[in-house]
C-alpha cells in the first residue's frame, strides 16, 4: 500500500478481520504517510520484516525509504521476498534522488531469490524507456512488459496507465492527456512468472456528499497481479 496515513493505518488496525488475518510491515508511524506491506497469515509465515532508509547518498527530502518482508509458504518450503517503496517525487531533470533510490533497491536485491519489488516508483512516461533499460540490464522483469507479450494489444493498453488524467476523476484540467506507468511491479530470480494483471480502483466508488459526486478512490489506479509457480 502507498501513502498510508496515520489515520488510515489506524483504521486497518482497528479492523479485527485484518488484524486477525494479516501481518503488518508497519504498526506505528513517525511521519505524515508511509508505505505498508500486508501479508495473509493463513498462507504465509513471516521470517523477517525490516524498514530501511536510503542512506546519505539517497537522502530523501520526503522521508522515503523501503520495506522488506521475507516470508515462507506454510505449505511448502519456498521463500518469497516482498519489497515496496514510494520513490522520491522528482521529475524532469531534477530526479537524482529518485534515480539513486531506484538503482539502490534493484542492486540491493539483485542476488535475492523470489523477490517482488512493487510500489509508486514515480516513473513518468517520458523517462520510462531509460528506467526500463536499467531494470532489464540488471535482469529484473517488469510485470506489465511481460504480460504485454502474451495478451491482446488492446487489453495491454487498458491496463498500462496507473496514472491517467483522461480517466481519473481526481485529475484533468491542464494535465489532461497526461498518463504514465508511475506504479510498477518488478520481479527477479523467481521460480514464478506473471500470469494475470489488472487495474483496480477504476470505478467511481467514493461519494463526495458536499458536491454530490462520485470519485475514484485515488488519483492512481492500483495494480493486481497473479503469479504462477514454474
Amino acid at each position: 500500500l502507498q501513502e498510508v496515513t496515520p489515520n488510515s493505518l489506524q483504521i486497518l488496525m482497528d479492523s479485527l478481520f485484518i488484524v486477525d488475518n494479516y501481518y503488518f510491515s508497519l504498526t506505528e508511524m513517525t511521519q505524515c504517510y508511509d508505505t505498508l506491506i500486508l501479508v495473509n497469515n493463513t498462507k504465509f509465515n513471516v521470517i523477517n520484516t525490516n524498514i530501511y532508509d536510503f542512506g546519505e547518498s539517497g537522502h530523501s527530502m520526503m522521508g522515503r525509504g523501503y520495506h522488506h518482508m521475507e516470508i515462507e509458504f506454510k505449505f511448502g518450503d519456498e521463500h518469497l521476498n516482498i519489497v515496496t517503496s514510494h520513490l522520491e517525487s522528482e521529475f524532469k531533470k531534477d530526479a537524482k534522488n529518485k534515480l539513486y533510490q531506484y538503482k539502490y533497491i534493484l542492486d540491493k536485491f539483485k542476488n535475492t531469490e523470489n523477490v517482488v519489488f512493487a510500489g509508486d516508483l514515480n516513473i513518468p512516461n517520458y523517462q520510462s524507456g531509460y528506467y526500463d533499460k536499467i531494470a532489464k540490464n540488471m535482469k529484473w522483469f517488469d510485470s506489465w512488459i511481460e504480460m504485454s507479450k502474451t495478451i491482446p494489444k488492446d487489453y495491454a493498453e487498458d491496463i498500462r496507465w496507473t496514472y491517467d488524467c483522461n480517466k481519473n476523476s481526481h485529475r484533468g484540467g491542464s494535465r489532461k492527456n497526461n498518463h504514465s506507468r508511475l506504479d510498477r511491479v518488478l520481479y527477479k530470480n523467481a521460480k514464478f512468472t506473471i500470469s494475470a494483471m489488472q487495474l483496480i480502483g477504476t470505478d467511481k466508488s467514493v461519494h463526495d456528499y458536499e458536491q454530490d459526486k462520485h470519485h475514484h478512490p485515488s488519483d492512481h489506479f492500483g495494480l493486481l497481479c497473479d503469479f504462477q509457480m514454474v
